[in-house]
Formats: C-alpha cells, sequence, structure tokens
C-alpha cells in the first residue's frame, strides 16, 4: 500500500489540502460512502506515512472491523479515494486561476444565452490580464482566447461592423512567435546535448522577423532569439551580453518556472565557456547564481535541487567568498529535499572549513555513514584522507585509504568515477612510501601523476610534492 499510487499523491499533500480533502469528502455532491471518510480519516490519523504505520490490513481494520479482508474491496476503496483527491486538486487548481475560472464562467454564460454577463466577465478578466505583470506567450494566448470569445459574442449580437479581429491576430501572433522561438532554442538545446536532428517549419523566416520591430521589443520573444544564438554558437558572446543585461531587468514578466528556465540558459553557456578553459566565466557565473538566489528563481515549488545546491557552493569556495558560502548553506538548507538535507549539510559545512584549513571543524562532518549519496560520500572520504596526510597522521591516512578501497569495491554502479578514486588512493599511497627528497623523485613521480587519467585530484597531489620537494631542499 505505501507505494500505491493512493499513498504517493496523498504524502504530497499540504496542510491546506488535507483540511481540504477532508471538507470535500464530507460533502454529499462529491461523496456518499462513509468508507471513503473512514479511509481518510484512518491516513490523516497518522503522524507519520510509513509502511509500518499504513498498510492495508491495518486500514481494511479501521475501516470496516467487523468484516475479513478483502482484497478485491480494498483495492476498489483505494481507486475511488485516488480519483476522488485527483478531483479534488484539479478543482482547487482551477478555482486558484482567477483568469481560467472567470473566462470558464463567461462561457457558461455564453451557453445559455446571456450574452451580456459574458462579456461582462470577459472585460473583467481582461483587465486582470492586463494588470498582470506576466507578459509571456502563456499570456498572449490568454489573451488570444479572450479575443476569439469576444469575437463571437459580438459577432451573435449583430453589433455593427465594428469588431476586434486585429487585437485577436495581434494576440495570435505574439504568442505563435514567442512559443516557436521558444522550443526552437529548448530543441537547439537538445540537439547538442544529444547529437540529434531536429527541423522546424518556417524557422529561418520566424528568425528573421523575430529581429524586427514590434517583436524584437518583447522580451518573450527577445530573450528566446538572443538564447538560441549563443545555445548553437559558443562565441555568440554579443548575444549572451544582451540576453543577461535583459533578464534581470524583465524577469518578472515571466512565471517562476520560465524565469529559472530562462536562467539555466546563461548558466549553462557559462558551464560551456568554464568547461573549454574560460575561467574568468566561473565569475560571471557565481554572479548569475548571487542574483538568481537573491529572487529565489532557482526552487521549484519550494525546493531547491541538491545538484544546484551542491554546485553554487562548489563556484563560491573557487571564488573564496566563505562568508558569503556559509550564509548560503545556512539560508537555503531547508530548500533541499528532506531526504538529503543532512548530508548535504553536513558534507558542503566540511568543504567549507576544509577550504579554510579548519580541519577541527571538518573532520567530526565527515564521519556520516552514509550522505544519501554514493558520490559525495566518495567525495567525503577523499576529503579525510587530505587532511589526515596535511596533518601527517599517516597511520590513520593509510587506515583510511584501506577502508576507501573497501567501499570503492561495494560500489558497482559507479562507472569511471571507480577509476578516478583508485587512481587517486594508489597516488597518494605512493606518495607516503616513497622517498621524494629530491627533485628527481619528484619530477618523475608529478610526471606519472599527470599522466594518470582520470585524476581529478591531480593538482592537489602535485601541490604536496612540490611543497614536500621545497621543504626538503
Amino acid at each position: 500500500m505505501i507505494n500505491s499510487d493512493l499513498i504517493l499523491l496523498f504524502n504530497s499533500l499540504n496542510d491546506s489540502e488535507k483540511r481540504g480533502i477532508k471538507k470535500w469528502i464530507s460533502s454529499p455532491y462529491h461523496n456518499q460512502r462513509k468508507d471513503l471518510i473512514d479511509l481518510f480519516d484512518y491516513l490523516l490519523s497518522r503522524k507519520n506515512i510509513s509502511a509500518i504505520t499504513v498498510n492495508r490490513y491495518r486500514a481494511w481494520e479501521a475501516i470496516y472491523p467487523k468484516l475479513p479482508f478483502h482484497a478485491d474491496n480494498f483495492r476498489i476503496l483505494c481507486t475511488f479515494a485516488l480519483k476522488t483527491l485527483e478531483k479534488m486538486l484539479v478543482f482547487r487548481q482551477w478555482e486558484a486561476e482567477k483568469v481560467r475560472y472567470k473566462k470558464d464562467l463567461a462561457s457558461v454564460y455564453e451557453q445559455r444565452r446571456l450574452h451580456r454577463h459574458a462579456l461582462s466577465y470577459l472585460h473583467e478578466t481582461e483587465k486582470q490580464l492586463r494588470s498582470s505583470p506576466l507578459n509571456n506567450s502563456d499570456q498572449f494566448k490568454q489573451h488570444a482566447e479572450i479575443q476569439t470569445m469576444l469575437f463571437r459574442l459580438k459577432e451573435k449580437d449583430n453589433r455593427d461592423n465594428d469588431n476586434n479581429l486585429q487585437a485577436l491576430e495581434i494576440k495570435l501572433t505574439y504568442f505563435y512567435m514567442a512559443e516557436i522561438i521558444k522550443y526552437a532554442c529548448i530543441m537547439a538545446t537538445h540537439q547538442v546535448v544529444a547529437k540529434k536532428e531536429y527541423t522546424f517549419t518556417f524557422l529561418p523566416e520566424i528568425l528573421e522577423k523575430c529581429n524586427t520591430a514590434p517583436f524584437c521589443e518583447i522580451p518573450a520573444i527577445r530573450l528566446y532569439w538572443l538564447a538560441y544564438h549563443f545555445v548553437q554558437d559558443n562565441d555568440a558572446m554579443d548575444a549572451y551580453n544582451e540576453f543577461m543585461t535583459l533578464l534581470p531587468e524583465t524577469i518578472t514578466e515571466f512565471s517562476s518556472n520560465e524565469g529559472r528556465d530562462l536562467f539555466l540558459l546563461g548558466i549553462n553557456f557559462c558551464i560551456k565557456r568554464i568547461n573549454r578553459g574560460d575561467v574568468d566565466f566561473r565569475t560571471k557565473l557565481f554572479a548569475i547564481y548571487q542574483h538568481a538566489i537573491s529572487i529565489d528563481i532557482l526552487s521549484e515549488y519550494g525546493e531547491l535541487s541538491r545538484f544546484t545546491f551542491r554546485n553554487i557552493i562548489s563556484l563560491s569556495l573557487q571564488q573564496k567568498d566563505y562568508a558569503w558560502t556559509e550564509q548560503f548553506i545556512q539560508n537555503n538548507i531547508n530548500k533541499v529535499n528532506p531526504d538529503f538535507r543532512e548530508g548535504q549539510l553536513k558534507f558542503n559545512m566540511a568543504r567549507l572549513y576544509f577550504e579554510q584549513k579548519q580541519y577541527n571543524k571538518t573532520l567530526p562532518l565527515l564521519f556520516l555513514d552514509n550522505y544519501g549519496d554514493t558520490l559525495i560520500n566518495l567525495a567525503a572520504k577523499t576529503m579525510l584522507a587530505k587532511i589526515y596526510y596535511e596533518t601527517k597522521e599517516i597511520e590513520l591516512l593509510n587506515n583510511s585509504l584501506d577502508n576507501f578501497t573497501v567501499y570503492l569495491n561495494r560500489q558497482k554502479k559507479i562507472g569511471y568515477h571507480a577509476d578516478n578514486y583508485r587512481n587517486f588512493i594508489f597516488i597518494l599511497k605512493k606518495i607516503t612510501k616513497t622517498n621524494i627528497s629530491n627533485k628527481k623523485t619528484a619530477q618523475a613521480l608529478i610526471a606519472q601523476i599527470e599522466e594518470t587519467q582520470p585524476l581529478t585530484e591531480k593538482n592537489w597531489l602535485i601541490a604536496q610534492l612540490t611543497s614536500r620537494v621545497n621543504l626538503g631542499g
């Protein structure tokens, strides 16, 4: 039962939605089954949803205490409960979308030939749309739909020849242009990543038109037109610079989801430039992340991806902005999925202290059995080995590397990462066992490190050798 669609959806409810389902099923219009009420009462009474607290036998006993368990009947009840919950959630979403609600209400009046009332709601909806800060393709579509309904109503009333066809054409064109250029940009991104060819009818003509007035003055069109060019051409700096100037100025014209997607276009361009050796883009990328975090645009439904969380910290540590890093961790850790929160907090605080060489604060954070992510577990063990080496705790280092090897051998699904960490362990052990008091020995080992692939810790390993040779003369 714990993995059923009903429980998965129920487990996603917030407190308001839980109160809502209780009211919903209490209404005879929505539900006339007492056993359905009893099922939800049982689920709502659980403090935590788990395989222990929720199972079909306990649920059945709570609903039908005098009847023997019947699997088919229980499955039917759960299916009905799921459909009821889905209807409630759809209704709440529809009710929350005021424009859609009023537009549908106008349609109801139109069907009953109460055209004056329908027009009143349409004009009210039109006014509401105009007052909205949003100005993206969804808004253009909403405007077009309202203009379509207004035209239909005016035609029915035979009001002279005054119509809104021009307004309808403008909104339809804006919507079409905005959507075409947006998906052309998305397709260009996928084409680069997946090496897959796409064709888009009329795209050359649309790209040309998008660069003329009035289309080039509309952010929902201009931003994607610019992004299309720098997604396809890593050297399209003029397009990128204009994009990153325009985006912060017009971000309020987009929904949070679309705003996040636009920021990610800029972020991914920076990452591509960094990957090809343009280290100056680290500063640009850090600035983008800082602005995006300041307006909370990277969260999705209140949750910040643990990967984004970790990537931002990696970049801020490279910039050596330790104060900002610590503040970022403390301010945003609660946005990380609870399943990964503890591991992310301890690991990333350990990284922060490690970079500042505060090893006494770092070590206690590196003894968590499982950080919720195999690659983080491996990175934590790497960090631990580095500390033992730098503090000359050779016995602890050797024990740590042995345990590291045992853990690594148990991981069967980490691909090339296994080779990377095996190489790190091998080289570090060799450094501790080799007499490198003279430069020739050290240079030979440095050459071996430089030739070893994969090995992400090359710079650190070479730095340790260089330091020891300098100290040894």
